[in-house]
Order: C-alpha cells, then sequence, then structure tokens
C-alpha cells in the first residue's frame, strides 16, 4: 500500500520542527526524499527531452521551455527545504543543505551520442536552483560562511568523468553556462529570461517563491541575489586562478546593470570593506584564507562586469 503524499507545506513544517529540535535523521531524510523525486523525474525523457526533431525554429525553444518549467515544477518542495533549512539552521546541519547540490549535479552526466546542447545543458538547472536558493538564503540569513562549502567544495565522485579535475558549483554551474541565452529568450520558450542578463532574471523569478516567507520584500530579495551573484563570481574567479584571465568566468548577473553597484559606496566597494581576516568567508577557508587573493578576485570581478556594463 502506497503511501498518502504529504503537501509541501507539511514538509516544510515537519522541516521546522526537526531543526528545532536538533533531529538529524529526521531532517536527513525529509530533505533525501524530495531530492530522491527530484532525480527520478529527472529520468523521464518526455518531460526532459535531450532532443527533438528541429521542423521548425521555435521547436527548441517550446521543448527547451517546456523541460525547464518541468524542472522547476519537480524541485518546488526541496527547494523550499533548502531555504526553510538554510536560512533558519544556526550551522548544525550545514551538510544537509549542501548534499542535495551534489546530488542534483550528479544527474547530469556524460551527453548521449545525439543531443541538442541547449536541452542536455538544462539538465543541471535543478542544482543551479538549489545553489541559488541556498546561497541567497544564506545572505538573508548573514551566514555567508555557508557560501565557501556550497560553492568551492569539489562534487565527488567527478560525474564528468575521472580524468577531469573535481568540479565545484563555482565553476561549473554559472547560469550563463546552464541557460543558452539564444533559447532561453526566444519568445517560444514562455520563460522569463529577458533583458541584458536573462539567465540571472529567469533564476531569480524561480526561486523567489521559496524565499519568499523568508524575505516578503522583493527589492532586500533582488539586493540579496546580487550579493550572492557577486560573491559567487569572486568564487569563481578564484577558483580559476590557474587558468588564463580569458577562461576565468564571473556569474554576470542582474546587478551588472545597476551602475551605482561599482561606486564609492555600491555593492563592491561595500564588499571590499569588509575583507579581512574576520570576515565570513576567509573564516569558512574561502580563498584559501587569504584576504589578498579575496581584493584579487574581487578586482577581476570588477573589470569584467564594467566592461558588461559599457557594453549595454
Amino acid at each position: 500500500m502506497s503511501e498518502t503524499p504529504i503537501s509541501r507545506d507539511m514538509t516544510v513544517a515537519r522541516l521546522k520542527r526537526a531543526i528545532t529540535a536538533g533531529d538529524r535523521i529526521e531532517i536527513f531524510d525529509t530533505v533525501d526524499r524530495s531530492t530522491t523525486k527530484v532525480l527520478d523525474s529527472a529520468l523521464n525523457t518526455e518531460r526532459h527531452p535531450v532532443w527533438v526533431r528541429r521542423d521548425a525554429d521555435d521547436v527548441l525553444p517550446t521543448v527547451f521551455g517546456t523541460s525547464l518549467k518541468n524542472y522547476r515544477a519537480e524541485a518546488d518542495t526541496v527547494l523550499h527545504l533548502l531555504a526553510t533549512g538554510a536560512f533558519h539552521d544556526s550551522a548544525s546541519f550545514d551538510r544537509m543543505w549542501l548534499r542535495p547540490v551534489s546530488r542534483l549535479f550528479k544527474m547530469r552526466k556524460a551527453p548521449p551520442n545525439v543531443y541538442h546542447d541547449a536541452l542536455e545543458k538544462l539538465r543541471h538547472y535543478p542544482a543551479l536552483l538549489a545553489v541559488f536558493t541556498v546561497g541567497v538564503a544564506a545572505v538573508l540569513a548573514g551566514r555567508e560562511e555557508l557560501l565557501a562549502q556550497l560553492m568551492i567544495d569539489p562534487i565527488r565522485p567527478n560525474p564528468l568523468g575521472d580524468n577531469d579535475p573535481p568540479p565545484s558549483a563555482a565553476v561549473c554551474l554559472s547560469p550563463v553556462d546552464i541557460l543558452e541565452e539564444a533559447v532561453l529568450a526566444h519568445p517560444a520558450a514562455g520563460l522569463q529570461g529577458k533583458g541584458w542578463f536573462p539567465q540571472s532574471h529567469q533564476v531569480r523569478t524561480d526561486i523567489r517563491e521559496p524565499l519568499r516567507d523568508i524575505e516578503p520584500d522583493d527589492d532586500v530579495f533582488q539586493e540579496a541575489c546580487s550579493r550572492f551573484e557577486l560573491l559567487a563570481s569572486m568564487l569563481a574567479i578564484d577558483a580559476g586562478a590557474g587558468a588564463p584571465l580569458g577562461c576565468r568566468y564571473p556569474w554576470l548577473g542582474e546587478y551588472v546593470q545597476d551602475r551605482s553597484w561599482q561606486t564609492q559606496h555600491g555593492l563592491a566597494a561595500r564588499i571590499g570593506q569588509e575583507i579581512t581576516e574576520n570576515w565570513p568567508l576567509i573564516q569558512g577557508g574561502a580563498f584559501g584564507g587569504l584576504t589578498r587573493r579575496a581584493h584579487a578576485a574581487l578586482a577581476t570581478v570588477s573589470r569584467w562586469n564594467r566592461y558588461n556594463s559599457f557594453k549595454q
């Protein structure tokens, strides 16, 4: 006899009780079950094809849009759980909020023989949503030390192949890499990929509802997203420090459209002033624990983003 499905809100309430009680097993089971459901749904090739016959120009965008909406719907419960956990936990159960990211990342394995690049890369969209949800929740909670583990811990075993270095979220889950702009912004996709940075806009739209109970103010939410994107950019640049400058990419996002972000009192300046040995990301192990590396990463991101600001 099958179990009666539990609603999303009841599942979130159960998680809150488990966090309050310090019930590690209940927390693990609640989050893991919801993650497994997403993984099982992703195996449905009718809901998530990686190849379609392109009989018309709008076929690929239409299929892409439908698959992305399906991924978002299937991940709804786990995104609410991750938002709740990352925000309300006091660092006692951090690994519980990071484990789903690793599991969801691994669902994109080596591609089949025939595929469309835009659809194949989209298999990482649930992992990207999970990273953004945990990251923005951590920013809102003032727990940015969690970003060090979230963004730079290597994902093992490596689903992309044993011969490659273990990937990390900072390097492999940039929205620009996961969501192909031309397909995302096509009218036939029916999505929210609009503006100069459509990937950023789409992801922000898709994680808004899971974080609404935590932060109902849209402006505060957008500010937290911008801060997360800039910090993620710094971590991505630092993670690729051994590569040539042209191969190190920040997480370009909607914050670049706000020209005040790099002014004397803008977001970049505020972060630059925060960087000390006691900065949460340094304390969490990011940038090798070195403030000079954090400052260098911020300077590189600023150069990148200044160039993209001029392009608009």
